[in-house]
């Protein structure tokens, strides 16, 4: 029984060196999880492997299982598993953030699936190897979702899962890069619901919480490892969702994790995602004394009507003290944030931007410069909900004044910066962790959105009609 693990490109043209050396560590476990149950498993990530034929790998295998983490790109990767259906004669199936959410979509336009992995795929893959030696076949059983139905798992302790097989980790580091990353989880989950956010589906179509952490021995038994093989790393990135959880005991934990890391390391970095109420000026004093050197946060929007829209649970007061208290501790601030819905409105547009001038000139804050333009994302939300289209690629969408400055700022980004700033970003502003608060290239690209928005919007203003083409022909 051989399976090979397949990370597909999730990326358009011009963006390979961007998402070039980034591990999926979501494979890398059920690479160990499969090896310890005795399966002989491989992985192979389009964005990294270099001189490794896939077609050969594919033709040899038993069992393929695609991991489809971005349902932005949904279109390509149909194209991708069918193609590879074509050169194989293995089982296939599907995991990951897209294919759960999305799996009637995919069944429906893949028909080479067999399945879909739903959720957590560590228990599921193993059963349906085994299944498929034993019988030939693959079956519908617990977490695995088929064309005849789904039962829904239980979540079991992530404490009892081995430690990731870093398959490719070890092909990264071989290459030439300037960071020497490696990706870390410590919990997995959200104890949040935003409307947008693609992790309530996920986790509702299986039974247990919506966060569970793993303990602080398990975690630093895994850094242990982690830093004895691999030396020469010189950052981690905790992928967690929200890696400080939701109460003091959590926090607490978040500093013994961080204590561990720079005991073992005093020269390492390590960056985090949180949510804004876990930000607290003592608590990140002391995660930086350990090597924090970022922090990313959620914030969505400058605007309180659609925080509330998006069930944020926060304030516009409260985002900007948590920004306010990352910056006078000298930490990179990178936010998230959605400039565009379908409810929004042009004075509402107007005030985020302001909101993200505001926080740039003020504190510093990283903002990448599309996400000045930036659309929602929408998520079948439910088994049998069908996906809607984002905000702005709708085609019976009517060209209001919202979409058309969307449609304007994106046609810009796309045709006069992108290729610039991606440049910029990823072969000077951050060759190392320890250099990344030079960010004043990306401040730049970001203002110079901001302001062709605000100038958007005061064309608008002036004319009940205009045009894509002549409002992009007026701003320049």
């Amino acid at each position: 029984m051989r399976v090979l693990l397949i990370t597909p490109s999730d990326h358009s043209q011009g963006f390979e060196y961007v998402y070039a050396g980034r591990e999926n560590l979501g494979v890398e476990y059920l690479l160990s999880a499969l090896r310890l149950a005795g399966i002989e498993a491989f992985s192979y990530n389009v964005n990294i492997q270099n001189g490794i034929s896939l077609e050969d790998m594919a033709s040899n295998a038993d069992l393929i299982g695609f991991s489809l983490p971005f349902w932005e790109y949904r279109k390509q990767y149909v194209d991708f598993v069918e193609d590879i259906s074509r050169i194989s004669r293995a089982k296939i199936i599907a995991g990951g953030h897209a294919a759960t959410i999305g799996v009637e979509y995919f069944l429906r336009e893949c028909p080479s699936l067999s399945g879909i992995v739903m959720g957590e795929g560590e228990e599921t893959i193993i059963h349906l190897a085994k299944e498929l030696s034993a019988n030939g076949n693959v079956k519908k059983l617990s977490g695995f979702y088929t064309r005849d139905g789904f039962e829904k798992r239980h979540l079991g302790s992530i404490d009892a899962l081995p430690f990731p097989d870093r398959d490719e980790l070890g092909i990264i580091l071989r290459q030439e890069r300037s960071i020497k990353e490696a990706y870390v989880s410590t919990t997995r989950g959200c104890h949040n619901a935003c409307s947008f956010c693609s992790i309530p589906p996920y986790y509702k179509l299986a039974h247990g919480p919506r966060w569970r952490e793993r303990s602080v021995e398990s975690v630093c038994g895994e850094l242990e490892d982690l830093l004895s093989k691999y030396p020469k790393l010189d950052s981690i990135s905790f992928v967690d969702d929200n890696f400080l959880g939701f109460n003091p005991n959590h926090r607490e934990r978040g500093l013994l994790i961080a204590k561990k890391l720079h005991e073992l390391n005093p020269n390492i970095a390590f960056e985090i995602t949180c949510r804004v109420d876990s930000v607290d000026y003592e608590l990140f004093r002391r995660l930086a004394e350990y090597g924090l050197s970022g922090v990313y946060l959620g914030i969505e929007s400058g605007v309180q009507r659609i925080l509330d829209l998006f069930k944020k649970n926060t304030t516009v007061e409260k985002n900007l003290k948590a920004i306010e208290t990352i910056a006078q501790l000298g930490l990179v601030c990178d936010i998230g944030f959605i400039m565009f819905c379908p409810t929004i409105t042009l004075d509402e547009v107007e005030a985020n931007l302001f909101f993200l001038k505001a926080i740039i000139e003020r504190y510093g804050v990283y903002v990448h410069p599309a996400a000045v333009f930036r659309n929602l994302k929408t998520y079948p939300t439910d088994l049998g909900v069908s996906s809607t289209e984002s905000f702005g690629d709708s085609p019976d969408r009517a060209p209001d004044k919202i979409t058309l400055m969307y449609l304007t700022m994106n046609s810009i980004w796309k045709t006069t910066f992108e290729a610039d700033f991606l440049r910029l970003e990823y072969e000077s502003i951050f060759p190392t962790m320890q250099e990344k608060t030079d960010i004043s290239g990306s401040i730049e690209f970001t203002t110079k959105m901001i302001n062709i928005g605000l100038s958007i919007i005061k064309e608008l203003r002036k004319h009940d009609k205009i045009t894509e083409k002549e409002l992009e022909m007026v701003i320049g």
